[in-house]
């Protein structure tokens, strides 16, 4: 959820920051009332420092009178240049909207604080999903008033603009708010203005039964409501859809989820309430069809389009969800034969589902598998219950056409099988794999397997680091990656038979344990990197525990990236070197206190050392701290190698200036007996 929520935020930023790059257009926005009698503009800034980041725009109220635009006042609006929602007075003389999370309200160019607000992402748990937690209603007249109601405590802040004072919510003001702002998104749904979700969650709280018809409406798909365009970019909402997972695709009626959320709201379901965050949302009188579709080759490069038919046995049209499959390199280890989906969104009933793969252009095939297509069966039927989830595994391999359009398939599949190809095959980036990650090529032997189940690993291997991009500075080289490159091991997780284990380690030939970084996962695959393993044996064991500690396997593993054993002498202190015309004698090291933020020990130390240069004595060259490595070349804590390790090796730098332009770095070893962690 945090990686989703960043995203959103990013998008915003992006948009944002968009207005303001160099060599970008001037922002500019415009907003008409809806007599046409007033018009609101955003321009960017003259005020603007040009070394300020503060986003910064200009806000013109101008009147339309006779042919002739007159400006009646301007003002300055920090803060991203997006508004939503303007409202404007009758004489221009002032103008409401949404802004980040809160409204603005701006007077004679002046900008007014006029009611605390409940921010858009309540620390406290809410009941409300939708993303504007406050709705407001002007009440216009001589003496003005701004109307805010607040959600969470359905209550009602009033302001009156004219002497800039708050008015008393007395109980007799709330029922005629109440009453005024319901008859008003009544007549704008009669209208068929859009309407904002937060007005329609206004109605569910006032429970008035004749308004219990526009979610039953909503709920059967009905165009009973305009629904306004949400503010902020989202993945579906009636299911959680992992950011991390490039092959999850989900089908969703926005309008159906609304309906199912607010009739909970009236009816008055048992809800829990929960933080705000789109795709978190329980079902109450829909269901979902879900499922994966297994593919016989995997998705290399652009892909075709997948497209899943789910049809009702109610009714005669079918529901499509398409998605175009290519392949991805994000958060993957391996390339992959299957794909998830989900109809977050369908009433209650029996459903029949198939999956068509349109693998060869023109990529028109509906229904039906075309010339070098592939397609599922109809799957048998399906009982959707209300707030439930039917599941559902397609093979997705009946052939139609030639054998010869499928004949790369079978061999991209065989090799893949193989270890052969992989998701790197071909990496743009220049990242390749130091041997085939077949596991049938690394595990030598069994050495215990959980009776009547299977560990599905998909992947063992070691990628060489990326190819160095240029260097930022004309003249200046990259230096190449120091730390070893990590053994990677990606398995496949939620089959029926599989074992998926809480944690994995690698065993050397004393039984000392490595353990991994927490593993990545998805909704097909689980990946652990291993920043430490035995580099320097011929063989190690692979073993993986449930949440109780119980073993699940453990498999003898070929070393197939073996290096050379790293020969460390231990040095007594001080220790002295020469490089390059540095003369550096090291007098201690000083280890790093614990820090209970950090996942693990620190693999590094501070490194007391006095350096002297004998070609330029006015360069002020230092060193400031080491890392730890083992004789297998693993940078790793001290606590975390194997306990036969007696001595360890750190790597330091000697450095001098700070400019990336100007500063230089030189590196060196030294051993010492292993310290206490």
């Amino acid at each position: 959820m945090k990686k989703m929520a960043a995203g959103i935020l990013f998008f915003h930023l992006a948009i944002a920051f968009s207005f303001f790059m160099p060599g970008a257009a001037a922002a500019s926005a415009s907003y008409v009332s809806k007599d046409g009698q007033f018009e609101l503009t955003l321009e960017d800034s003259a005020k603007k420092r040009p070394e300020s980041s503060t986003w910064q725009s200009t806000v013109k109220m101008w009147r339309q009178a006779r042919g002739k635009r007159e400006l009646l006042w301007s003002a300055e609006l920090f803060g991203d240049p997006l508004i939503r929602n303007p409202i404007f007075g009758r004489d221009g003389s002032f103008c409401i909207f949404a802004h980040h999370d809160r409204w603005e309200l701006f007077k004679n160019g002046r900008s007014i604080a006029f009611a605390k607000f409940h921010r858009q992402y309540p620390k406290d748990s809410s009941l409300f999903v939708s993303p504007q937690p406050n709705l407001l209603e002007l009440e216009d007249g001589d003496n003005p008033a701004v109307l805010v109601w607040d959600r969470e405590d359905d209550a009602w802040q009033a302001f009156a603009i004219g002497s800039e004072k708050n008015i008393e919510a007395s109980p007799v003001l709330v029922a005629h708010w109440n009453e005024l702002t319901r008859a008003r998104i009544r007549q704008r749904i009669a209208n068929k203005e859009e309407v904002q979700e937060t007005e329609l969650e206004f109605l569910a709280v006032r429970r008035n039964p004749e308004d219990r018809a526009i979610f039953d409406k909503l709920l059967r798909g009905e165009k009973v409501v305009s629904l306004a365009p949400d503010d902020l970019p989202q993945p579906p909402r009636a299911a959680w859809v992992s950011v991390d997972d490039p092959y999850f695709f989900v089908k969703e009626d926005r309008a159906r989820i609304i309906g199912d959320r607010l009739l909970a709201l009236f009816d008055q379901k048992p809800m829990q309430k929960e933080v705000y965050c789109h795709g978190t949302q329980k079902l109450f009188y829909l269901g979902q069809v879900s499922g994966i579709v297994e593919l016989p080759t995997p998705i290399r490069k652009e892909a075709g389009t997948m497209r899943i038919l789910v049809k009702s046995e109610q009714a005669s049209a079918s529901e499509y969800l398409e998605a175009a499959l290519r392949q991805q390199t994000r958060d993957q280890i391996d390339l992959t034969d299957e794909i998830s989906f989900a109809f977050s969104s369908l009433p209650p009933g029996k459903y029949r589902v198939k999956a068509i793969w349109d693998r060869t252009a023109p990529f028109t095939d509906r229904d039906r598998a075309g010339a070098g297509d592939y397609e599922s069966n109809w799957s048998d039927p399906l009982e959707v219950a209300a707030a439930g989830d039917a599941q559902v595994i397609l093979e997705c391999s009946r052939r139609n056409g030639d054998s010869s359009l499928y004949a790369e398939d079978e061999r991209a599949a065989m090799d893949w099988k193989a270890g052969a190809l992989s998701l790197w095959s071909g990496d743009p980036n220049g990242r390749t794999e130091l041997f085939p990650g077949n596991p049938s090529l690394w595990i030598l032997k069994t050495n215990f397997v959980a009776p009547g189940k299977r560990f599905d690993l998909s992947r063992i291997t070691v990628l060489t680091w990326p190819k160095p991009p240029a260097p930022p500075f004309q003249g200046r080289q990259l230096e190449r990656p120091v730390f070893p490159p990590p053994l990677i091991v990606a398995w496949r997780t939620g089959r029926r038979d599989g074992l998926n284990p809480a944690t994995l380690a690698i065993l050397d030939e004393h039984g000392c344990a490595f353990h991994p970084q927490e593993p990545s996962t998805n909704r097909h695959s689980a990946v652990a990197q291993f920043q430490g393993f035995p580099r320097a044996a011929e063989t190690f064991r692979l073993a993986g525990y449930n949440v109780t500690g119980d073993l699940l396997f453990d498999y003898t593993v070929t070393n197939h990236v073996r290096v050379d054993p790293k020969k460390l002498q231990p040095q007594p202190f001080p220790i002295e070197t020469d490089i390059d015309g540095l003369k550096i004698q090291v007098t201690g090291i000083k280890l790093f206190e614990p820090m209970p933020n950090l996942p693990g020990p620190s693999r590094g130390c501070m490194v007391q050392a006095t350096v002297m240069d004998t070609r330029n004595a006015t360069n002020a060259w230092r060193v400031e701290s080491g890392f730890f490595f083992d004789s297998h070349g693993n940078f790793i804590a001290p606590v975390e190698m194997c306990r036969e390790e007696k001595v360890v090796g750190i790597f330091a730098r000697a450095i001098t200036g700070y400019s990336p332009t100007g500063g230089q770095s030189k590196r060196f070893e030294f051993a010492v007996e292993r310290p206490k962690q």
